[in-house]
């Protein structure tokens, strides 16, 4: 019994401390661990916006629902896993390289903006895309022809709407796909 209680002290400890250091929507259980990596991207290559901006928040994933989870599961991303609505990945501007966006909040204010980050190769350029609400989502969409497939960016807008953007070659870059 008392190797017992070492070991459960122990990985209580363990499992305390892990969740000192997650995103408060972690802690609470509202998103699992395998989105670690979109919080480990943001956290090393958005570093010129963590003064003014943040990911989502247990109040944010409030919007999406909270009942088992059975809401916030419901985009996709570009090899078609299910994920939360703030954040998704894909090749967006064709180049070979994994492209991400997020919905991001200002922290001043709380207001939510579209933010995706797009590889030049080497390095990632952050392009603020729209405007959002707290309850907007956004998830890949997958466009195919014949000869190509193409990753696309969908907004979710809280009035049921979608908006759809495309990399524009001649403009480099975001447009509404019509």
């Amino acid at each position: 019994m008392h190797d017992f209680s070492k070991y459960l002290v122990f990985t209580v400890s363990i499992v305390s401390l892990m969740f000192m250091y997650l995103p408060p929507a972690f802690s609470n259980g509202l998103i699992k661990l395998d989105d670690e990596p979109y919080i480990a991207f943001f956290k090393n290559h958005g570093k010129e916006l963590h003064s003014k901006y943040t990911l989502p928040n247990e109040g944010h994933f409030s919007f999406w629902g909270t009942d088992r989870n059975t809401y916030i599961y419901k985009t996709t991303d570009d090899a078609g896993n299910y994920k939360p609505p703030y954040w998704t990945k894909g090749d967006f501007n064709f180049d070979g390289v994994v492209d991400r966006a997020y919905i991001l909040f200002e922290r001043a204010t709380d207001k939510a903006s579209v933010f995706v980050f797009v590889s030049s190769r080497e390095t990632y350029d952050i392009i603020r895309l729209a405007s959002a609400s707290e309850a907007d989502g956004i998830c890949t969409y997958i466009q195919e022809t014949e000869k190509t497939v193409k990753y696309l960016l969908k907004h979710l807008t809280f009035d049921s709407h979608a908006i759809v953007y495309k990399w524009g070659y001649e403009e480099k870059k975001f447009v509404i796909s019509e």
